[in-house]
């Protein structure tokens, strides 16, 4: 009896075995095309999901805020919680100077690189004139974020597929309806951190407008659509949307309106919906048209 119950047991745990083993290699470990424009060995990469060519970096920011973007988005590929800016700084010389200074290039940063998997929070404060700079990060552990970013590779490798015999606004539309059925936005818990991360729509089905547009930007330049993720504020409520480029020509895009609209209203795709949206550091982007081209 002893005998026929381990040799159950084995057989159950060669099953079991086989298909975690299936399991992880479908949604981990299957190969992938992947994003071909990723350079590992560049100073700007982060991960496989996305690359960047550092536009803002590049073209909107001096020496001395180049350097500190640098250092600073080393820190946070290091998960560094805190940075101090000492009171004779060379970057800034006021309480009001530095905190400006450091929010340009945080979202510099968050432009740039919205494939950074869980940086969730800054808080800056001051004390006897030295600036503290504290970041918050979805996970606590490396091992997650890498099987996460291992998933959602696949998952958009899955997308790539869908898309690849369809129009530039057919994919455009084709990503906020994906945003929108399968996602909801979390009025419960909507400042933890697993909501500002892209993780949670693709992998939880929930979110918050930071993580919309970060998982619509990742998607949108691996099927091939130029975009731009923003920062702003609608009514004097901070907010983060989209550009997304049609034709030679630039749109809003903001797919957080599609988690809560009814009847297939597009209101995140109705330029003239924007009117109440006010668009931080616009000289960092292209002239928005006011035509409804997304709707045709």
């Amino acid at each position: 009896m002893e005998r026929a119950n381990k040799q159950r047991f084995r057989v159950v745990l060669f099953i079991v075995l086989i298909i975690g083993a299936i399991y992880g290699y479908s949604n981990y470990f299957r190969p992938v095309e992947g994003n071909k424009l990723v350079d590992k060995n560049s100073v700007s990469y982060v991960n496989d999901l996305y690359y960047s060519d550092e536009r803002i970096y590049r073209e909107h920011l001096n020496d001395k805020e180049k350097e500190f973007y640098r250092d600073y988005l080393e820190k946070i590929k290091k998960n560094t919680r805190n940075i101090y800016l000492e009171p004779d700084n060379k970057y800034c010389n006021s309480e009001n100077q530095c905190i400006n200074f450091v929010l340009k290039i945080h979202n510099a940063i968050i432009f740039d690189h919205p494939e950074i998997i869980d940086l969730s929070s800054l808080i800056i404060s001051t004390n006897q004139d030295k600036t503290k700079i504290t970041l918050g990060y979805t996970f606590s552990l490396k091992i997650f974020k890498y099987l996460g970013t291992k998933k959602i590779e696949r998952i958009i490798d899955g997308i790539k597929l869908e898309t690849k015999n369809l129009t530039d606004i057919e994919k455009i539309k084709y990503v906020y309806n994906l945003i929108g059925e399968n996602n909801e936005y979390d009025h419960l818990f909507t400042y933890s951190a697993n909501n500002q991360s892209y993780y949670n729509v693709f992998l939880k089905n929930k979110g918050v407008c930071s993580a919309f547009a970060k998982a619509s930007q990742l998607i949108f330049q691996n099927i091939g659509i130029k975009s731009y993720i923003v920062t702003g504020s609608v009514d004097g409520v901070r907010h983060m949307w989209n550009i997304v480029e049609l034709d030679g020509k630039n749109y809003f895009f903001d797919s957080t309106a599609a988690t809560s609209e009814k009847n297939n209203q597009k209101l995140g795709l109705t330029q003239k919906e924007f009117n109440s949206y006010t668009l931080y550091y616009p000289n960092f982007f292209p002239k928005i048209e006011q035509e409804e081209s997304l709707l045709k």
